[in-house]
């Protein structure tokens, strides 16, 4: 076998490592929607409570009007508070687009797995009792349907393209 000289070597090197960065980036993606999906409940209910009757004002026009241009601290606040609504509501989008796929196919108990994970806070053992399948397979059903959900929520760049 041929000997490679110190530049091809460093080429050899330089993919490995390109190789390497793409892998960890799109499973930072994946952990992060994993996270989202652990975290929905907390999400769901921040957002509910924000916008209930108790805080109706508290970050409406009143408080926005108030707010000057060096009030950094608060606009933060805001706009962190709007995210968070923005990413539910698109999560929910993404949810229910993926159970009419399911649904569409046949394999509604599929998603039905996953919701029952990351919704419900189902234990994957109690999913496989609920659905009579094996003690992997839930497991393997949400991570399924948690890679379909990562393509719709960050397009492309799941694909790690």
């Amino acid at each position: 076998m041929a000997t490679l000289n110190v530049s091809e070597q460093a080429k050899e090197l330089a993919k490995e490592v390109v190789f390497e960065i793409k892998k960890q980036q799109k499973d930072k993606r994946l952990h992060n929607t994993k996270l989202l999906m652990k975290n929905y409940d907390k999400l769901k209910n921040h957002i509910e409570k924000v916008n209930s009757d108790g805080f109706k004002g508290y970050f409406g026009e009143e408080l926005q009007d108030a707010l000057e241009e060096n009030d950094i601290f608060l606009n933060s606040v805001l706009r962190t508070k709007a995210r968070t609504a923005q990413m539910v509501s698109c999560i929910d989008i993404s949810l229910e687009i993926l159970a009419d796929e399911y649904e569409e196919n046949g394999t509604y108990y599929i998603y039905d797995a996953f919701h029952m994970y990351y919704i419900e806070k189902i234990t994957y053992e109690e999913i496989a009792e609920r659905l009579n399948t094996g003690k992997n397979t839930p497991a393997r059903w949400a991570k399924e349907v948690l890679n379909k959900l990562n393509i719709l929520l960050w397009g492309v760049e799941a694909l790690g393209i």
